[in-house]
C-alpha cells in the first residue's frame, strides 16, 4: 500500500520550518492535540522515536510529507488505542516502509479483507489517499500480492489446494487486485518466493540501458576500452545487481547473470561469437581487456 515513510528528524523540522512550510506544520500540530490531547513537543519525541532510517538527503517536499506521516504515526499509533470523535480506531499489524512506499504483512486474506478498509479510512483522516482499482482501471498502486507456501505444503500445488486468489474487494466498491508477483522498493517479489523473477527483471533492465548507450558508447569505435568500462560498472551493471546483497541464486540464475556480463564484454571488444569460434577468443582474455572480474 502506498504510504509515506515516518522518517522524521529533529533537524528535518527545523529545515521545514525555516522553509516556509508553517501551514503544514500548524495542521499538523491541531490534528495532533485533537486526537490525542498531548503536547506537540511529546508528539514530536514520540514521532522521533518511531523514525525508520533513511540513506538518501531529503528534498523540502520530502521532508513535510515525512512530518506529516511521522504525526500519522502518532496518531494512528499502529497498534495503539486512539479515539477520534467517540471512534476508536485500534489495529495491530506488521509493515515495512521506506520513504513513500509501505508493505503491510498480513497471515491469511480474511485479514487483507478485515483490515485494508480500516487502514484505507485511517489515511483519509490525514487526507490522504490509498489508491484503490475502481471499475474500469487498467493501472492501479496497490496490490496484493499472495506468497504461497513450499509446494510439498500442498495436496494440490497447482491451485494451493483451492486457495482464492480473486482480487480483494472493498466497501467503496473498488477493488484490491491480487497478483503473482510485484514490485517493491525497485524489486520483484514472486509468489512462490524465488528471485527468478527479480533476476529476470534486472536483466531485462540492464539489457535496455545496455542497447541505448551501445551505438555512441559500447560499440563505439571512437571510445576508449577504459572509458567503456567505466559507463558500463556505473550504469549497467548498477542496474544489473540491485537488490543482489538479498538475492538467494541458483546454478541457473548465476548463469544468466554470467551470460548476459559476457555477452556485454564481447560487444564492448567487438568480438562476436564468429570471432570467438575462428580465433578461440576466450571469455577470460575479454574481460582481461577491460579489467572486468566475471561474475
Amino acid at each position: 500500500m502506498k504510504g509515506f515513510g515516518p522518517a522524521v528528524t529533529a533537524a528535518g523540522v527545523l529545515e521545514v520550518r525555516e522553509a516556509g512550510v508553517a501551514r503544514a506544520v500548524e495542521y499538523i500540530q491541531v490534528r495532533v492535540r485533537a486526537l490525542q490531547g498531548v503536547t506537540v513537543e511529546g508528539a514530536l519525541q514520540s514521532a522521533f522515536r518511531t523514525a525508520r532510517g533513511m540513506t538518501r538527503r531529503y528534498g523540502r517536499a520530502d521532508l513535510r510529507w515525512n512530518l506529516q506521516h511521522g504525526y500519522l504515526t502518532v496518531g494512528g499509533k499502529w497498534g495503539g488505542e486512539v479515539m477520534c470523535g467517540g471512534e476508536e480506531f485500534e489495529f495491530e499489524m506488521s509493515d515495512s516502509e521506506y520513504a513513500d512506499d509501505t508493505g503491510l504483512l498480513f497471515c491469511d486474506r480474511g485479514s487483507v479483507e478485515r483490515m485494508a478498509p480500516r487502514v484505507n479510512a485511517h489515511f483519509a483522516r490525514w487526507g490522504m489517499q490509498v489508491h484503490e482499482k475502481a471499475p474500469g482501471d487498467k493501472k492501479v498502486k496497490t496490490l496484493v500480492l499472495f506468497c504461497a507456501a513450499p509446494p510439498v505444503s500442498y495436496t494440490d500445488p497447482l491451485t494451493y489446494d483451492n486457495a482464492n486468489l480473486t482480487d480483494i474487494k472493498l466497501p467503496s466498491g473498488n477493488a484490491i487486485p491480487v497478483v503473482d508477483r510485484a514490485k517493491y522498493l525497485g524489486s520483484m517479489i514472486s509468489r512462490d518466493g524465488t528471485d527468478a523473477v527479480d533476476v529476470d527483471a534486472r536483466i531485462g533492465a540492464a539489457t535496455k540501458a545496455f542497447g541505448s548507450l551501445s551505438k555512441l558508447v559500447f560499440r563505439s569505435d571512437g571510445v576508449s576500452a577504459a572509458a567503456k568500462r567505466e559507463a558500463y560498472v556505473a550504469i549497467v551493471l548498477a542496474i544489473l545487481i540491485y537488490g543482489s546483497e538479498s538475492w538467494c541464486l541458483t546454478a541457473a540464475m548465476w548463469g544468466r547473470l554470467r551470460r548476459f556480463h559476457h555477452q556485454c564484454a564481447r560487444a564492448m571488444c567487438g568480438v562476436s561469437m564468429w570471432h570467438t569460434r575462428e580465433y578461440r577468443i576466450s571469455t577470460v582474455s575479454v574481460l582481461k581487456v577491460l579489467k572486468l572480474r566475471s561474475i
